[in-house]
């Protein structure tokens, strides 16, 4: 009984997330595929953080892999595999570990009242942030975003892509993509979503040389801002060890940790 209480909280406090990748899995620059009760998202950009396997393995694992297996090779894009602790059995993670698919981080899935948070920050002088709210704006916040995650210029054009299609009618009512600009030049960016009954936090980053001057709680502040005025009042998301400080100060309290299995070693 208790086994399947957990359950029930996993799904319930992970269907925002799966929300927002089913969302992304809509967009013209993107695939699905449900199987089950599996789904398949490839977003189109050829990064396995940003394709997904989510749902849960039903009874022939073995099949759910190897169809997950051709759906991301069909679409030329690695992937990862994200399961809750309730529905991870060691018998399930031999099979994808036997297929080359291992474990590569453990992100908490977090939780935020934002009734409970105290008021949005002021701005420093020079300091500005704004939402993208054009294909051009789109692509530039993508430029940023890239950038703020390290990652090479040969994903740009179908980063880039991903990005404008978010802005495009009716994807815009459920994203804002915020970036931050201190003396016109870009600090750090974030993507709100509003695809779930809580908003969401995702690709949030701030540039090596803007780090440490309190720029990634200005923007926080501001997204948190902006899901309260859309009307949600938990805003939910899963941290990597560098966030994990700025979001445990800012309220967010963990609930569990996904296991993200990937055969690409450079996933997480």
């Amino acid at each position: 009984m208790e086994t399947e209480i957990m359950k029930s909280l996993e799904r319930k406090q992970a269907g925002s997330f799966f929300s927002t990748l089913r969302m992304w899995g809509s967009l013209p620059t993107s695939r699905m595929e449900d199987r089950g009760l599996l789904s398949f998202v490839s977003t189109g950009v050829p990064i396995a953080d940003q394709n997904y396997v989510f749902g849960t393995p039903g009874d022939e694992q073995e099949k759910d892999l190897e169809r997950a297996i051709s759906f991301f090779r069909l679409q030329g894009t690695p992937f990862t595999w994200w399961i809750t602790p309730s529905f991870l059995s060691p018998g399930f993670e031999d099979i994808l570990r036997g297929r080359g698919l291992l474990k590569r981080c453990s992100p908490p899935e977090m939780v935020l009242d934002m009734e409970k948070t105290g008021p949005e920050l002021p701005l420093p002088a020079g300091a500005d942030i704004f939402e993208a709210r054009s294909d051009p704006e789109a692509r530039a916040w993508a430029r940023l975003s890239l950038e703020g995650f390290d990652s090479g210029p040969e994903f740009r054009p179908s980063f880039s892509n991903f990005a404008a299609s978010l802005v495009s009618r009716p994807f815009s009512s459920f994203f804002r993509m915020l970036l931050l600009s201190l003396e016109g030049r870009g600090a750090a960016s974030v993507l709100l979503s509003l695809a779930g009954k809580n908003a969401g936090l995702h690709y949030f980053s701030v540039l090596p040389s803007f780090r440490g001057r309190g720029l990634g709680q200005l923007l926080l502040k501001r997204a948190i801002r902006e899901a309260r005025r859309e009307g949600r009042r938990y805003m939910e998301l899963q941290s990597s060890p560098m966030g994990l400080p700025l979001y445990k100060k800012t309220g967010f309290r963990e609930l569990f940790r996904f296991s993200v299995y990937s055969s690409d070693p450079e996933a997480c």
